[in-house]
């Protein structure tokens, strides 16, 4: 993240809290969005993944929106008995994405696949689902973009396999 967003207002009272904010679930993974302008954060944790800006008037931090919340309420605004709002396990971990990928954002929980959503498509979570990567046998342990080439993502788990996922495929 940018140093401008960090601007403290008094100086004089500095104590190296900058921003901050209290979310209704406990956090797991936080990773600043790669974009200078965005002057943004994505926090994922229990049935959370938040895109947070921060504001350099009051010093905080602003959820400006949650994916996953957003779809919870749109099954929950269907009458339909058979619509009911999906279960997510806690995001262990959330990556952003690269260069022209700087929308994407990458969440894993504790099992053996890699969602990942288009931050700017916020009308609705099946719109902004981009791919999902479900080629691990057993939980994974980490993942990532990469820096160089910001379309391919890499994942390591515990069956013992490294992989390198393209954003640009078809399947």
């Amino acid at each position: 993240i940018e140093s401008n967003c960090y601007k403290s207002s008094s100086a004089s009272s500095f104590s190296g809290l900058l921003y901050k904010v209290k979310v209704k679930k406990e956090l797991a993974s936080i990773d600043a969005v790669h974009d200078p302008q965005a002057c943004a954060i994505v926090c994922a944790g229990k049935s959370h993944l938040g895109y947070y800006k921060f504001s350099t008037q009051d010093r905080s931090l602003i959820c400006t929106h949650d994916i996953i919340s957003s779809y919870n309420s749109q099954c929950n605004s269907l009458q339909s008995k058979r619509s009911r709002p999906i279960k997510f396990s806690t995001i262990a971990d959330v990556k952003t994405g690269f260069q022209q990928y700087t929308n994407y954002v990458a969440i894993c929980s504790n099992s053996t696949i890699i969602s990942v959503y288009d931050i700017s498509k916020r009308q609705s979570y099946e719109s902004a689902i981009v791919k999902s990567f479900a080629e691990h046998t057993r939980s994974i342990n980490g993942f990532d973009f990469n820096m160089i080439r910001p379309h391919l993502i890499l994942s390591g788990g515990q069956d013992s396999c490294l992989k390198i996922w393209d954003l640009r495929s078809n399947s």
